[in-house]
């Protein structure tokens, strides 16, 4: 959510929050990436792409 200041009203963050928390939609999309998280091993996957940019010098988009 853009509240289109980088200094926002008290009121506008609580506006803010109060839709998060109310409309599903947040909650769902907040569902998706905790399991796509879920699905991968952080540590792991980024000693993968550091191997690989050291032995090619090659900037590693993907495992």
């Amino acid at each position: 959510m853009n509240l289109r200041t980088g200094e926002p009203s008290e009121a506008a963050l609580r506006s803010a929050v109060r839709r998060v928390l109310g409309e599903p939609s947040y909650r769902e999309r907040a569902a998706a990436i905790r399991d796509d998280v879920a699905r991968h091993d952080g540590p792991a996957d980024a000693c993968v792409l550091i191997e690989r940019l050291a032995r090619t010098g090659a900037p590693v988009l993907r495992c």
